[in-house]
């Protein structure tokens, strides 16, 4: 099993404001990486994943106040924990944590 696949429990902390909380799923089909991310204001897929060891990389888009925003997150795996980064348009970094949920444990958040 590739050790991004699952679904994770995200904290996405911006310089300013407060945090924000989000699931963020991915699954191997067929070798090929896809995956979702869902917080309270929708589900999104992403695109472009990759995974270079235990680094994983992918886009997604959001409209934002009738603007098109590309999201790019930046994360290193650790287990069932993984921390980075997530460029968010032409706003600065946000720092980004989470763990991964048991297999048991619902899918929403």
């Amino acid at each position: 099993m590739n050790n991004a696949v699952g679904t994770w429990n995200l904290e996405i902390i911006p310089k300013m404001g407060r945090s924000r909380f989000a699931a963020l799923t991915i699954e191997d089909n067929d070798g090929e990486l896809t995956g979702d991310f869902n917080s309270k204001t929708g589900r999104d897929s992403i695109r472009n994943i990759q995974l270079l060891a235990n680094e994983l990389q992918f886009e997604m888009n959001r409209t934002i106040k009738d603007k098109e925003v590309v999201f790019l997150y930046s994360l290193t795996i650790d287990g069932d924990s993984l921390s980075g980064t997530a460029k968010l348009g032409d706003f600065d970094a946000a720092r980004v944590k989470g763990s991964r949920r048991p297999l048991d444990e619902s899918d929403s958040r």
